[in-house]
């Protein structure tokens, strides 16, 4: 791309050089601001004349970017961003499956235990501590 914008040369100065000697645009003074629009505007039907073409297709994917960018930029603010989503969700819906699966063999075994004892009996050897001597 450079270096066609070096060999396209219109008015004896090429697209390049146009470019360069642009002054910058950021600027709170109006006095460079109007020097930026017209510098702009003397070379501005030679750069559309050379990027007349490439507007379209670059201008198309320009936009999807953009929607891309603003789409996730909501998604972070809502949902923690893609990367939370995927990943850190899934985390959690496994560590509430293994909590929720702990939580009801323990209420079992509480049961189990509450019943045994209840009956009059001894409660089950697997629950019993071992003596130490």
């Amino acid at each position: 791309m450079l270096a066609m914008k070096q060999q396209t040369a219109i008015d004896g100065r090429t697209i390049a050089d146009i470019e360069r000697d642009l002054p910058s645009r950021k600027s709170s003074h109006t006095a460079n601001i109007t020097r930026y629009a017209q510098e702009l505007s003397q070379g501005l039907d030679s750069m559309l004349n050379f990027y007349n073409d490439r507007f379209s297709s670059l201008g198309f994917l320009n936009y999807i970017g953009k929607q891309k960018a603003e789409s996730e930029l909501v998604n972070t603010m809502f949902n923690g961003g893609k990367e939370y989503t995927a990943r850190k969700q899934e985390e959690k819906k496994k560590k509430d499956r293994k909590d929720s699966k702990r939580d009801v063999n323990a209420s079992r075994n509480i049961h189990l235990i509450a019943a045994t004892l209840a009956n009059g009996r001894e409660g089950p050897t697997i629950f019993t501590r071992t003596s130490s001597t």
